[in-house]
């Protein structure tokens, strides 16, 4: 009778063992593929026809070529952790099927044409973005050459799916309503086109508010004591006041902001300018 009980437990134990990593599965499955209501879109506009060139800068500065590649066919990224692999999506291949409402609910509203969480996809950042840089960049991704590996989104480990299901990984589109509630303050018409240029490159780094982060990018107050030659060398060379090198600031003017045109530099630091003087000015709080 002990040894038909041992048996009976032995048995019991290795169908908990094997039934849990299954229910992890299923459970991290149901997460990722949730298919979330796909809200009513309005068309965007074609492009006109500087588009695909418009296009093409936007995309380096908007940093769609860091993540997907130069040629947009997707890439690795080196450290997936805590999946096994990370791939950003082939956007040539995407073009084959998807809409430019598609891309648009993609790159704005994080959800794919499914209604999927688009995963990895900075779209907090680019829930602000206007319907001619979309259509833009749209005519940019149409104008390329389809080709190259259609690769899965990543690899996961169970780690990644524990982390799924205990919501320490949330789904993209879980960011999206926090993003399209917060903005850099609004100082009126004279500093619209800095304000909407800072809303969708500077809000990556330094918050929706830009604020900064904390033990990170600073609050962009700091930008006003720049005057506009050395702001200009800074957003074209990467190179700071006093010929210094800031980090990741550095790279990131090098690579893509040097693709602002010298109005648009103008109207970013203009617009953080104005910034910085209207935090200064704020009264203090009195103590209680």
């Amino acid at each position: 009778m002990a040894v038909r009980w041992g048996l009976w437990l032995l048995g019991f134990v290795a169908l908990v063992a094997a039934a849990a990593p299954a229910a992890l599965y299923v459970a991290s499955e149901a997460v990722l593929h949730h298919h979330y209501p796909l809200p009513r879109f309005q068309p965007i506009s074609k492009s006109g026809p500087d588009g695909v060139a418009r296009g093409q800068r936007l995309a380096i500065i908007y940093g769609c070529t860091d993540c997907h590649g130069d040629d947009l066919r997707g890439r690795d990224f080196p450290h997936p952790a805590p999946f096994s692999e990370v791939h950003s999506a082939n956007l040539t291949l995407k073009a084959r099927h998807y809409s430019d409402e598609d891309f648009a609910r993609s790159i704005r509203q994080g959800l794919g044409p499914t209604g999927e969480s688009v995963e990895f996809m900075p779209s907090p950042v680019f829930a602000h973005m206007s319907d001619p840089d979309v259509a833009a960049i749209v005519a940019y991704i149409r104008s390329l050459p389809s080709g190259g590996a259609d690769r899965p989104y990543w690899v996961l480990t169970w780690r990644a799916r524990w982390q799924l299901v205990h919501g320490d990984f949330p789904p993209g589109v879980a960011l999206m309503a926090e993003a399209a509630r917060q903005t850099p303050a609004n100082l009126g018409p004279k500093y619209a086109q800095g304000r909407y240029l800072v809303s969708v490159t500077c809000v990556e780094c330094h918050g929706p508010t830009l604020k900064g982060q904390p033990g990170g990018p600073p609050d962009l107050t700091i930008a006003g004591a720049y005057g506009p030659a050395d702001f200009a060398r800074l957003m074209k060379t990467g190179v700071a006041a006093g010929g210094r090198q800031v980090g990741m600031m550095s790279a990131v003017a090098r690579k893509r902001f040097s693709h602002f045109t010298d109005d648009e530099v103008a109207a970013i630091r203009g617009y953080l300018a104005a910034r910085a003087q209207a935090e200064t000015e704020k009264p203090k709080a009195t103590p209680g």
